[in-house]
């Protein structure tokens, strides 16, 4: 998923119907990555990209892995309806991430 404005890029989201490891809900579906420009927060942009997604997916569960020091990410989340699960996990790229997952994020 892409969001433009005025023909530029200023969002997207990457979604997969089949969550990869360590993810083990099979109920859900993905969301693999997200990323907004910062003079678009709060404008609804990450919104309308995770919804465009659920809705080409065809499922409205979603998990994802978070770094556990981004905080801005985890509000976000928060605020769209996702809730932390309690497992966390640690990533090998650069510098050891902790990762926290979320799940369940139902949109109404």
């Amino acid at each position: 998923m892409v969001a433009l404005e005025n023909n530029h890029v200023i969002g997207f989201a990457e979604l997969l119907q089949t969550p990869r490891s360590p993810i083990k809900r099979s109920e859900a579906a993905e969301l693999a990555s997200l990323y907004v420009l910062e003079s678009c927060h709060r404008h609804g942009v990450g919104r309308a990209l995770v919804e465009a997604g659920q809705r080409a997916i065809g499922n409205d569960r979603l998990a994802l892995w978070v770094a556990g020091f981004n905080t801005n990410a985890q509000g976000f989340y928060r605020h769209i309806g996702f809730h932390e699960t309690g497992l966390t996990q640690t990533e090998d790229m650069g510098p050891e991430l902790e990762m926290i997952n979320y799940s369940d994020g139902v949109f109404q």
